[in-house]
């Protein structure tokens, strides 16, 4: 079966709401509002206060692969709003704070892959989490066909963005 965007869009918004749910206790009441943005080529891009993760998929179809994936960013502004069930205060450290958001992107991850093989694309091989905290602007040399924004939210509260994004089929 052929990866398509809305596949990898509705794995990346289950994966997240699992995540939410199992990881911070939180079930969102809304659903993630979602923009459709025309873009060239994938980009990680952030400023020094986000910490970023990036997954990178690939999916070989006969003669052709396939590539797609998603890049998570939560504000240090959010982690509050994401994590308040750990108690967090002011005085945690940058090393825990990136663990955690470490710790969180690598479940989103493996809830992604899962929720890719359910929808019955077992051969599609997911990327380990890429993770950065601070300023990157970093180009994955892939040229998307579809790249989508969500940004997720609670009560009112920012928790987290993501980009969900497929390429054009390249030839192997």
């Amino acid at each position: 079966m052929k990866l398509n965007i809305v596949d990898i869009v509705t794995s990346g918004m289950r994966a997240v709401n699992k995540t939410l749910r199992n990881m911070s206790q939180i079930v969102l009441t809304e659903m993630p509002e979602l923009r459709n943005v025309n873009v060239v080529n994938i980009r990680a891009m952030a400023t020094e206060n986000t910490f970023t993760s990036v997954m990178i998929l690939q999916q070989k179809e006969k003669d052709a692969v396939v590539k797609g994936g998603l890049i998570v960013y939560i504000s240090k502004f959010n982690i509050k709003n994401l994590f308040g069930a750990l108690e967090l205060d002011e005085f945690s450290g940058q090393a825990e704070l990136e663990d955690m958001c470490g710790e969180f992107c690598n479940v989103i991850a493996g809830c992604f892959k899962t929720e890719l093989v359910n929808l019955g694309y077992e051969d599609v091989q997911l990327s380990l989490p890429e993770n950065f905290y601070g300023v990157i602007n970093q180009d994955y040399g892939i040229e998307a066909t579809a790249k989508h924004t969500l940004n997720f939210s609670n009560a009112g509260r920012s928790l987290l963005t993501i980009d969900v994004f497929m390429e054009k089929s390249s030839t192997v």
